[in-house]
């Protein structure tokens, strides 16, 4: 059995690693865009696409995506010198999920934690937070994007 980093593994990020940690602001961004852009443009959106079913929509493209980067991700990492990166099939489970094995198995093969999950999970709660402090300090931003089934 070696020590951690012995085998030849020293890589503990990738850009698809890097990509996936991001998806909360890239969620955040792509489904206002698609929001903001149905109410500007409601030629190209008809009218009983309700907003959420946009922000649904994006995240489905990007969980799809997430899967497709995961690949990436332990392609790259196999190619790099790890023994046993994480399988992107954990990815199916959400990016978190995925994340969390990936920082596990790196971890283990080369002894330095990768911060992908805490950036993960940072941007995340920001993203949940920045919605409640806007509901809180100007619900009248908020107010039209109110879930209806909620």
């Amino acid at each position: 059995m070696t020590s951690p980093g012995e085998a030849g593994a020293t890589r503990k990020s990738t850009t698809s690693g890097w990509f996936i940690a991001l998806m909360p602001l890239i969620f955040a961004l792509l489904a206002a865009a698609a929001v903001k852009g149905a109410e500007n443009y409601p030629r190209y959106i008809p009218d009983s696409i309700p907003w959420w079913m946009l922000a649904v929509g994006v995240l489905a493209a990007l969980y799809v995506v997430t899967i497709i980067l995961a690949i990436a991700d332990r392609s790259k990492l196999d190619w790099a010198g790890h023994r046993n990166p994480a399988h992107w099939a954990w990815a199916l489970l959400t990016a978190p999920i995925y994340l969390l094995v990936r920082t596990i198995s790196v971890k283990r093969e080369t002894g330095r934690l990768s911060v992908l999950l805490i950036v993960w999970l940072l941007l995340a709660a920001a993203l949940v937070g920045a919605w409640f402090a806007a509901d809180y300090f100007m619900p009248e931003l908020i107010e039209p994007y109110q879930l209806p089934f909620l």
